[in-house]
């Protein structure tokens, strides 16, 4: 089963309707992409600090994510 990790910086930078909309279209391209139920597709948000996230060096806030999925789907 395919893992997304979605990370912000700072509780409540994405609410909870944005996070909903965000799996929701992660969990679609991936069903589209790789044939396979949306059930398969599992999609965490996790929050840090704002003082552990640096971008060029400074105090960054991106959304960063991140996916893991197996072999052995076809084309």
């Amino acid at each position: 089963m395919p893992i997304y990790t979605c990370t912000t910086t700072a509780q409540g930078t994405l609410r909870a309707g944005a996070k909903g909309d965000l799996a929701a279209e992660i969990t679609r391209l991936h069903a589209e992409i790789k044939h396979v139920p949306p059930a398969y597709v599992n999609v965490v948000f996790s929050e840090l600090p704002q003082d552990s996230v640096y971008v060029g060096g400074a105090p960054g806030s991106p959304l960063l994510i991140g996916g893991w999925a197996h072999r052995g789907h076809p084309q």
